[in-house]
């Protein structure tokens, strides 16, 4: 039984094909609420992914802000964690949501056991939902770099595309670099260059500085290391 009675009490069913059924979750919510002698509001959503955020749908959505208002009055039901969303971050932070404006989350199915967010072990539930969550973002940071190391290899690289004033201004700069000047000297001969020619005006404006120079020319080495990967690339394949 729920600490007293509730004031607003909303289960919320979700199937993300329009075709299947959402009875079975409408009848285990209906059974959870007589069990507990509470009046329940279930609410349900056909055909949304539990990709969604949860506050960008169309029926939670609505849920979420009404029960902000109802604040410890409030609770909502849902027989699984994944019925609010797919993403451990997303139904963290319906979690931390609900803990901010004071209204409860009751997951029917947790371990086999319902977990309320009001009680000692909806707490810990909190804590391990933040540790998974953090994970999930370590996860998806560790495959994004992976992707990005592996198109690097191809010889693919990300980047704003280097300009032709980038280009033409490192040609210059790597010969007087060659000859031991300094990046503030090469700065200024480009800037002189570029009011006799627009092809080392800088695109977006304003002068060559040291470490606009330094930019160019490690932008140019990056775009000859790309060919060269992908040179190597085409070549093995």
């Amino acid at each position: 039984m729920l600490g007293g009675m509730a004031a607003t009490v909303i289960g919320y069913a979700r199937v993300s094909r329009a075709d299947q059924v959402v009875l079975q979750q409408e009848d285990r919510l209906a059974a959870w609420a007589e069990s507990q002698g509470l009046h329940i509001e279930i609410e349900s959503e056909n055909g949304t992914s539990g990709t969604v955020a949860a506050a960008r749908r169309r029926v939670l959505g609505p849920i979420l802000d009404r029960l902000d208002e109802a604040g410890p009055a409030g609770t909502l039901v849902v027989v699984r964690l994944d019925r609010i969303g797919r993403s451990t971050i997303d139904c963290l932070g319906v979690i931390e949501r609900s803990n901010r404006h004071g209204w409860r989350l009751v997951v029917l199915d947790f371990g086999g056991q319902p977990v309320d967010t009001g009680t000692a072990m909806g707490a810990a539930f909190v804590g391990m939902a933040s540790v998974f969550a953090q994970l999930e973002r370590d996860l998806i940071s560790e495959r994004t770099k992976d992707k990005h190391e592996a198109a690097r290899l191809r010889g693919q690289r990300f980047g704003r595309p280097v300009s032709e004033a980038t280009y033409a201004g490192a040609g210059i700069a790597a010969q007087l670099r060659a000859d031991g000047h300094t990046l503030d000297y090469i700065a200024g001969e480009l800037n002189r260059l570029a009011d006799d020619d627009h092809r080392y005006r800088r695109p977006r404006g304003g002068g060559w500085t040291a470490s606009a120079v330094s930019r160019a020319l490690r932008s140019v080495a990056l775009d000859a290391e790309a060919t060269a990967r992908q040179t190597a690339h085409d070549a093995a394949t």
